[in-house]
């Protein structure tokens, strides 16, 4: 797929097709870009009840999340403009649908994180924990992640202990 299309080295749509970025195959080495489809493989493996179940969790966990922070957003300034509410009532209503919010967007990240460990425990299978982790570490120094994508790195994507950990357990 051309880098104007899909803007990741890989991609696995709700069809189960992987799509994989032209740009890769002259940035990575054959063996990473054999990570990269294992770790994508892992999430075109899906049964439709587990691909049906990410979809509808993550779709409605972030539209719950948007809706409770717009909602609370409208709430709390309805509440400090209208005189019939006191500012603590006001609060009160911010508070407690910011901690709902809250609720949604935990739900979501961990919805996420799952499908990617799912992905990455693909990959340790079919590489071996020795080869995953230098695959999986020679993958990271090569890409160039802006602060975002390190935000999103950490939030939605488990680290290399924690899916050789949950595979082997002790």
């Amino acid at each position: 797929m051309p880098n104007a299309v899909i803007g990741t080295p890989g991609k696995t749509t709700i069809f189960n097709t992987i799509w994989v970025n032209e740009r890769v195959k002259d940035e990575l080495p054959a063996e990473l870009i054999e990570y990269l489809i294992l770790h994508e493989h892992g999430h075109a493996s899906r049964s439709v009840a587990v691909r049906l179940k990410f979809l509808v969790l993550t779709v409605g966990l972030a539209v719950t999340t948007v809706a409770l922070l717009f909602l609370t957003m409208i709430v709390g300034t309805t509440a400090v403009f209208n005189p019939m509410y006191s500012l603590v009532q006001g609060a009160i209503v911010v508070i407690i649908g910011l901690v709902f919010a809250t609720f949604a967007a935990t739900g979501y990240r961990q919805v996420r994180w799952n499908e990617e460990l799912r992905a990455e425990r693909n990959a340790l299978r079919g590489l071996g924990p020795a080869e995953y982790r230098r695959r999986h570490d020679q993958f990271e120094r090569l890409r160039n992640r802006g602060i975002i994508e390190q935000l999103k790195r950490r939030l939605f994507y488990p680290t290399v202990d924690e899916v050789v950990g949950r595979e082997n357990p002790q």
